[in-house]
This record gives C-alpha cells, sequence and structure tokens, in this order.
C-alpha cells in the first residue's frame, strides 16, 4: 500500500454511524496500548485487545459493543474469544 492511499471510506447522515466510527478507532488504539502494557505470553494478543475495546466501548454505548462484535464476526471464533 503507497503512502497517503486511501484504505477505507465512510459516509452517513446518521450522527451515531459517525460517532461509533470515531470512537471505534479511538478505543481500537486505547486497547491496542493496554494490551501491549499487559500482554499475556502464549495467549493471542487480539483476545485481550478486543475484551478491552469492548469494555470501553460498553462504557460509551452498548449497542457500540454489538456492532463492532458483528463487524469482528469470524474472527472473534477463530481466536476462540468468549465474552
Amino acid at each position: 500500500m503507497a503512502r497517503g492511499q486511501e484504505i477505507e471510506r465512510h459516509s452517513s447522515i446518521d450522527l451515531d454511524d459517525i460517532l461509533y466510527w470515531v470512537f471505534q478507532g479511538v478505543t481500537f488504539s486505547m486497547a491496542v496500548k493496554y494490551e501491549v502494557a499487559h500482554r499475556i505470553e502464549g495467549e493471542d494478543f487480539r483476545r485481550q485487545l478486543w475484551q478491552k475495546q469492548f469494555e470501553l466501548l460498553d462504557w460509551l454505548n452498548p449497542a457500540w459493543t454489538l456492532r463492532r462484535r458483528n463487524d469482528l464476526g469470524p474472527l472473534l471464533a477463530e481466536v476462540g474469544f468468549q465474552p
């Protein structure tokens, strides 16, 4: 991928969609930092990362947690994620 290349584009007139996209990114960054600082040896890093992101999203808006789980879909099952 070249520098400056567009990866994805979102558009909506629904404020909830816009807030979800913003806070999905913010909580993901926060969860990455948390996971790095609390890494569990031998565990797939995504398990702890997603658990933390779901916790943060749930604090903001529980519907966003469900939406993020749906967005991740089969990836959760791939790592054996159990809430």
